[in-house]
């Protein structure tokens, strides 16, 4: 078969072998066993150093209406060829690369989104932390002087803790009061005050005093809130748990009698202390059981009272106010009338 008789819609890639008479004589891709073993030993496609060799290759398509282009235009196909194979390998290897770049791109855009997601909920949590953190230290600020105040009749040592680790490795515990040895007998009792600024459910407030009492080797643990509705005691100042606990509010910058539930506690607390006995660290309540009874309904009597005075303060300051109002209207009134005549 010559040149002339191979198809026009497909295009070979001819090995030109020298005739007797030195011209290039065209070969169409052989078909015989002898040519299909060679080119299957030795591959249609070799790389040779910086080159490809294209053996045999056919190919249709776009190929095809590029030689025709040569052909009519007297150009060399070949040559034709040789250009579109570079440039649909370039064209190939940038697309790869382009999508591998792509999808790098889209999993850093995926990661850094991520990461911004991850950031912004540790900023939140770090400032919900922040603000419990400092509405905490601010309520421990205002109850270690209060404390000072109940314990220095009897020249008891009391020490902020809060920042300090205990015997456990903890620092729960903000407040230790050493009593006074000289009621002791020289023995050391103590008494653990923990401040609380959140809401906090009965059970985890007592597991909390049970691990302050422990981390800093004291007879009893008080839980002191700041507000009645953070408290677990349904709105009664003070209450007595099994094991020398007691929990207390105290709200915050209380004076006078708001602070009586504080005082009473300190003293209660201290008066457990030292009725432990020292053989079995548990107390014998026969002797106190009334009186706590009895302490406990006089603080929620004193607290009644002192909401009692608040209400009526707030109905005085309301009536001045009105009064004040009423005061000034009269006035403007009166100004008004004088400018008119």
């Amino acid at each position: 078969m010559n040149a002339d008789a191979m198809p026009r819609d497909r295009l070979s890639r001819v090995r030109d072998d020298e005739g007797p008479n030195g011209a290039a004589t065209a070969r169409s891709p052989s078909t015989g066993a002898g040519d299909a073993g060679e080119l299957g030993a030795a591959g249609s496609v070799v790389l040779d150093g910086d080159r490809v060799v294209i053996r045999d290759l056919a190919v249709d398509g776009a190929a095809v209406e590029l030689v025709k282009g040569a052909l009519a235009d007297g150009s060399d196909p070949e040559s034709a060829v040789r250009q579109a194979v570079g440039v649909g390998a370039a064209v190939l290897l940038h697309g790869a690369a382009k999508g591998t770049m792509d999808a790098v791109a889209a999993e850093v855009d995926r990661l850094l989104t991520a990461i911004d997601e991850k950031s912004a909920n540790l900023n939140f949590i770090r400032a919900a932390r922040e603000k419990v953190s400092s509405r905490g230290l601010f309520y421990e600020e205002d109850l270690g002087p209060a404390l000072d105040a109940c314990f220095a009749p009897h020249e008891d040592v009391v020490e902020a803790t809060g920042t300090v680790k205990g015997i456990a490795e903890d620092k729960v515990g903000d407040f230790v009061v050493t009593i006074n040895p000289r009621d002791t007998a020289g023995g050391c009792r103590r008494i653990v005050f923990e401040a609380k600024d959140q809401r906090l459910s009965a059970g985890k407030a007592l597991e909390e005093l049970d691990a302050a009492m422990l981390n800093r080797g004291a007879q009893v643990g008080v839980m002191v809130f700041a507000s009645a509705k953070q408290a677990p005691l349904l709105g009664k100042p003070l209450r007595v748990f099994p094991g020398n606990r007691l929990i207390v509010v105290r709200e915050t910058g209380a004076d006078g009698a708001a602070s009586l539930a504080l005082d009473i506690a300190a003293q209660l607390a201290r008066t457990l202390a030292l009725a432990v006995e020292r053989q079995d660290g548990k107390l014998n309540r026969r002797a106190l059981a009334e009186r706590l009874a009895q302490l406990v309904n006089t603080v929620e009597q004193a607290d009644g009272i002192a909401r009692g005075i608040d209400t009526a303060r707030r109905g005085l300051d309301a009536a001045e106010d009105a009064y004040n109002r009423m005061a000034e209207d009269a006035l403007a009134t009166l100004y008004e009338l004088q400018d008119r005549l």
